[in-house]
């Protein structure tokens, strides 16, 4: 009878694939400042102002969402808008730029002022007001192309929306500043874009589940007329 020698089984290694971290994309960005359009990439303390005269030239309008970022002021809350420019320099060469402008700080809709009222940004809440005139004209905001500028207006600026080379007819009004009208305004504008609303009405489920919903409150005013008269803060 043969010896034989019992083979023990190796204790089973299981692949492990190489993983590689897939390069995070920052898109350049457009931002509000010092009374002025501004552009940064990695940090907005890093922002450089742009000319008074300058203006955002878009040919494409593509997302509108709201997001946050830290600033070393604290966390600033804003709106953010996809955009397709032009390239300088370039013939028929497009690239894409996030507009981001703040609509409050720190989770808060709006900015409480010395009186006690809480106010959404003039250069914010006059972008979304003429946004939102373009969908009362049944306008197609995918459809648009045209220049983001804004203008100095007491100690801040207002936005000046061209579609094309025709300025939106718009007279800045204080109710453009209430958070319930600026977030409606912001709701029908994401969706206009297919985009999910933005700011959330909470429901029962959400309250028991413990999620934190953005609070809106839902604004009656869906056709406000576009001639408002001019007034103060």
């Amino acid at each position: 009878m043969s010896n034989t020698t019992a083979l023990v089984k190796p204790d089973y290694e299981r692949p492990v694939p190489i993983l590689k971290e897939r390069p995070t994309v920052d898109k350049p960005t457009f931002g509000h400042r010092w009374q002025r359009i501004t552009t940064w990439e990695d940090n907005p303390d890093d922002a450089k102002r742009m000319p008074l005269n300058f203006g955002i030239d878009f040919i494409k309008m593509s997302s509108f969402s709201i997001g946050e970022y830290p600033t070393e002021f604290g966390i600033t809350n804003h709106i953010t808008i996809d955009l397709v420019c032009p390239i300088k320099g370039e013939e028929g060469a497009t690239g894409e730029w996030f507009l981001k402008w703040n609509y409050g700080y720190n989770g808060e809709i709006g900015c409480t002022n010395s009186y006690g009222k809480t106010l959404i940004q003039v250069h914010t809440a006059s972008l979304v007001a003429q946004l939102d005139i373009l969908l009362q004209q049944r306008i197609a905001l995918t459809d648009i192309s045209g220049t983001i500028y804004t203008e100095p207006w007491k100690k801040t600026s207002k936005a000046a929306l061209y579609v094309g080379d025709k300025q939106v007819p718009y007279k800045y009004s204080p109710d453009d500043r209430r958070p319930d009208l600026f977030t409606h305004r912001a709701n029908k504008i994401a969706s206009s874009l297919g985009c999910p609303t933005s700011f959330l009405l909470p429901t029962n489920n959400d309250v028991e589940a413990g999620f934190q919903i953005v609070p809106v409150i839902q604004s009656n005013e869906d056709d406000r007329s576009i001639e408002c008269s001019q007034s103060t803060d």
